[in-house]
């Protein structure tokens, strides 16, 4: 599915806001279902901010800048890229709130996080160039030599 959607958003001439647009239309249904099917008496009592605190609107905003992000990173990027993007994400989520809050990693986890680690870092390596071709005549100087 993620190639298929990289194909699709690489082979397009629309904008970032436009990929958007058309990639929320999936979620909008689904969050008007909630508030109006589920949370209609309390839209009614207090409006459809209601506990909205300055920690919610920083998670609101986080999530916005995070989709234009990951669209971006299917644009210009590549699957792979946006897949190491999410699990070095989710390890750095991992330290991020053992230091904060105290909460230690099961070993699972640690064993998951290093694996994650060695791919990206075998990913991003780089191959050792292999050495030019040698030509007939020096193929044949170094068989007479021995040294081939």
């Amino acid at each position: 599915a993620n190639i298929y959607l990289e194909k699709k958003m690489k082979a397009s001439e629309a904008s970032l806001w436009v990929r958007n647009v058309q990639l929320a239309v999936f979620g909008i249904p689904q969050a008007l279902f909630v508030l109006f099917g589920l949370e209609r008496a309390a839209l009614a009592a207090s409006g459809p901010f209601v506990g909205f605190t300055p920690t919610v609107w920083s998670v609101v905003w986080l999530r916005a800048l995070g989709g234009l992000l990951v669209a971006a990173v299917i644009k210009y990027a590549d699957n792979i890229v946006k897949t190491y993007a999410t699990a070095v994400a989710i390890v750095l989520t991992c330290v991020v709130s053992s230091v904060l809050d105290g909460s230690r990693p099961t070993r699972a986890f640690l064993q998951g996080m290093s694996l994650v680690l060695a791919s990206v870092l075998l990913y991003n390596r780089k191959p050792k160039p292999s050495p030019p071709p040698l030509d007939d005549g020096e193929a044949a100087a170094r068989r007479q030599a021995g040294r081939l």
